[in-house]
């Protein structure tokens, strides 16, 4: 089944709290059960049918639990909304696109759910008609909740929150033999200043410490899954601690469990924070990006902005060994570039049209130089590929690296564990949306 992009969820909503769209949602019921097989399959008789003992069951339709159900449903739904007039995205093939006369219809599709953002009441009627003339529908009205993520509008100021607030609850309550109730400390960072959490620090297999550990592996393992979900939908202050401890699921060590334990004391006192959009300038497209030398493999991280809203980011170790701080930025901004190309293609789908290429800010200023000097050879023949990719697209306009100081790097929390001082003044820097205006003129 065809799930949305939480990056393509993230840009509707910002975009459409900044335009005052119309935002509601729609539930398919039973959608499994309304495709119809291309195969023959056959199934036992079901218990408490009164039929010969030989017989069995010839399917005509789709049921839950089939192999192709998901793909049978989503070729379904996907040939009704085209057949209807709607052009689907090539970047993200959950987005659905209708535009004509001034009026627009987007839709955003997961499984069996539809996100749906418009500034005709009457052309969604329209199609909440005929879809439900077709598949059993209902309609939930106003966006209230999208994928367990409350939603709350104020429309007056142009202003959407999303939080997971009940879900940060829901996992203290269900983990609460990971927070160590005796610590009454407050913590204002998610990781103690400097922590290695790398591989290195799981213990030996077939040891007495990892014996003694069994138990805590698997609730470790779902932890740390419920903090990935957090990070990648709504928490991006936490997006560091969450990539570091998944990469050691299996083998946990100590430090790593105490590592959890200090991100959910982290998330009981910080459990009310939203992501919020709301927009303090025009259709402006921006993303910053920093990278960590201090590991054997660097961490790079990225955050995107539309209209002065944060709606995307990334926290990653790169694959290679880089060998100078400089590279490692500079694979740092190439990992970026390749995320601005796949946002400028949906905004492109989405008839958005962009001036200029796409500021990237970087606190490297020999990676800056890098990506625009043509005859940097020595520097660069190591890491020829990557260099001469990110060299294109600043070539050809599509992103315009950046300077910018390090104090104002706010990528900086998705690359290390800050001080608790430089933590809590990036995220201030992160919430004040004026600032965001004016980076050029820090800049200069």
């Amino acid at each position: 089944a065809t799930v949305v992009k939480t990056l393509t969820i993230r840009l509707i909503l910002a975009i459409a709290t900044a335009r005052d769209y119309n935002l509601s949602s729609i539930d398919i019921r039973q959608a499994y059960l309304q495709a119809f097989l291309g195969v023959d399959i056959f199934m036992r008789i079901p218990p408490g049918l009164h039929t010969p003992s030989d017989s069995v069951c010839k399917l005509k339709r789709s049921l839950y639990g089939l192999k192709q159900a998901g793909r049978d449903w989503a070729t379904l739904f996907a040939s009704f909304l085209t057949t209807w007039g709607m052009r689907r995205s090539h970047i993200d093939v959950c987005l659905y696109t209708y535009e004509q006369g001034g009026s627009v219809l987007w839709i955003l599709i997961y499984v069996d759910d539809a996100l749906i953002a418009d500034n005709d009441p009457k052309l969604r009627e329209k199609f909440v008609r005929d879809l439900s003339s077709r598949f059993p529908t209902e309609d939930k009205g106003a966006l209230t909740w999208i994928l367990n993520v409350a939603v709350r509008r104020e429309r007056k100021s142009r202003c959407l929150h999303l939080s997971q607030e009940l879900y940060v609850d829901d996992l203290l309550m269900k983990y609460g033999e990971f927070q160590h109730e005796e610590v009454t400390k407050r913590f204002d960072s998610p990781l103690e200043e400097g922590v290695d959490l790398s591989p290195d620090h799981s213990p030996p297999v077939g040891s007495l410490m990892h014996t003694n550990l069994t138990a805590q592996r698997k609730v470790y393992m779902s932890v740390v899954g419920g903090l990935l979900w957090l990070a990648n939908m709504t928490r991006p202050d936490i997006a560091y601690a969450a990539s570091q401890l998944s990469r050691v699921l299996t083998n946990p060590g100590p430090i790593h469990i105490r590592a959890v334990s200090r991100v959910l004391i982290y998330l009981r006192h910080t459990k009310k924070r939203t992501l919020t959009f709301n927009s303090t300038e025009g259709m402006y497209f921006k993303a910053y990006v920093d990278s960590n030398w201090s590991a054997k493999f660097s961490c790079s991280g990225a955050m995107m902005f539309v209209h002065g809203c944060l709606f995307h980011w990334f926290s990653k170790m790169q694959r290679s060994v880089t060998l100078s701080s400089a590279e490692a930025e500079f694979f740092g901004a190439m990992l970026t570039a390749r995320e601005i190309m796949f946002v400028r293609e949906l905004l492109i789908d989405l008839g958005i049209k962009l001036k200029g290429p796409t500021p990237l800010y970087c606190d490297s200023k020999s990676a800056v130089e890098m990506s625009i000097d043509p005859i940097s050879f020595k520097k660069t023949k190591h890491i020829l590929r990557a260099a001469e990719f990110l060299k294109d697209l600043v070539l050809r306009l599509i992103v315009e690296m950046q300077h910018l100081p390090g104090r104002l790097m706010i990528a900086d929390i998705l690359t290390k564990a800050c001080a608790r001082v430089t933590f809590i003044q990036l995220m201030h820097l992160l919430d004040d949306k004026s600032l965001h205006m004016h980076d050029d003129e820090d800049v200069n």
